[in-house]
């Protein structure tokens, strides 16, 4: 199961709560915003669901300001992905790498690695 983090430092809490709220809706996946550290959304979603997460990150992202230039894909142990440097299938591919191990997302409440694995809601 993938686990990622999008984070968008240059939005406010109440955009990035509107991210996890549209994430939420999609199959087999989870998502926790945190505005602790660095502003960014904790997602763990299936295989299946990684076109559709982030088709609806990209459509969050057009919807805001500079959003396709600063919102970024990151993957445990710190590799990232820009939306604007990358198509989303690329971003699809990118994430079906992410390691597995949530401790490793970095600047964040690592809320996933204190609570365990979640399943989809």
């Amino acid at each position: 199961m993938p686990i990622f983090a999008v984070t968008a430092p240059h939005l406010t809490p109440d955009q990035h709560y509107e991210l996890e709220a549209l994430l939420m809706e999609a199959p087999e996946t989870d998502a926790f915003f945190t505005e602790e550290g660095a502003l960014g959304t904790e997602v763990t979603c299936g295989m299946g669901a990684l076109p559709i997460v982030v088709d609806i990150v990209y459509r969050w992202a057009a919807s805001h300001e500079r959003g396709d230039s600063l919102v970024h894909f990151n993957c445990p142990g710190g590799v990232t992905a820009g939306v604007a440097d990358h198509t989303p299938p690329e971003v699809v591919a990118f994430l079906a790498t992410c390691g597995e191990d949530p401790a490793e997302l970095r600047g964040l409440t690592k809320r996933l690695a204190d609570d365990g694995m979640h399943e989809g809601r």
